[in-house]
């Protein structure tokens, strides 16, 4: 978990490390055939019950795989290779079975009513509208609060993550991260060296920027979010309309 100061968006835990966890990945993978493994590459499996199966965590109401440890703030990668399953390997009734406890916390939190007794509709989950701004409806854009990538709220929320520490991102990073640089010229370069490529887009990143200063009453960045109006890229001008006019209340 991490904190943002304020002035800037805040980004969730695993893309602000995913360039770290894929270098590890490959790294894992070379290991691995180094020491004799073969492996299979480009294959598509679920990864959350898998690792469940395996015995590394339990199932969450949240969608999430709980470990003793690390709580759900854990990423899950998957090395395929030929080689027998271990003899104590749980069965599919883990898959989805909670095993979180009963507290609800993570019902609460969410800001869309995305988590209930009966699971997860990551359709309206403020990670999917992030990934697909196109499909979020204009009434949820004041829940994205200064959210710019992912959302961490329900695992906040989540006793099982109650002990881990908060800390703090890198001043780099920061410095990214900072309102009036997202809504001019976003330092996609500098993001790489912690957010993987396929999760920069210089006018998402503006697009979430502007809803972000509206949500958090920056009315000095209003000339920033109406110079955004009018752009080629219609999300970005539609939420930066919405943006502007919010700032002018």
């Amino acid at each position: 978990m991490a904190d943002w100061p304020e002035g800037c968006v805040e980004i969730g835990a695993y893309y602000m490390r995913s360039q770290l966890l894929e270098t590890r990945r490959i790294a894992w993978e070379e290991a691995a055939i180094d020491l004799g493994y073969e492996i299979v590459r480009d294959v598509t499996l679920p990864e959350r019950a898998a690792a469940i199966r395996a015995g590394f965590g339990v199932h969450g109401l949240n969608g999430l795989m709980i470990t003793p440890d690390y709580g759900s703030f854990v990423n899950i990668s998957i090395l395929l290779v030929h080689a027998a399953p271990p003899s104590d390997a749980r069965g599919p009734e883990y898959d989805l079975s909670p095993g979180c406890g009963n507290c609800r916390d993570c019902i609460t939190a969410c800001p869309t009513g995305a988590i209930s007794d009966n699971g997860v509709n990551t359709l309206i989950c403020l990670r999917n509208y992030i990934s697909k701004p196109d499909q979020m409806p204009e009434e949820d854009y004041h829940k994205m609060a200064r959210r710019i990538q992912g959302c961490d709220t329900c695992q906040i929320a989540c006793p099982h993550n109650a002990a881990l520490e908060r800390e703090q991102p890198p001043a780099d990073m920061i410095d990214y991260m900072k309102l009036e640089n997202l809504l001019t010229e976003p330092d996609t370069g500098g993001l790489l060296k912690y957010i993987s490529h396929w999760h920069i887009n210089e006018n998402r990143l503006k697009a979430q920027a502007a809803l972000a200063a509206a949500n958090t009453g920056r009315k000095d960045l209003l000339p920033l979010v109406q110079a955004l109006i009018g752009s080629d890229d219609k999300m970005l001008d539609k939420m930066a309309r919405w943006a502007a006019k919010r700032l002018r209340e």
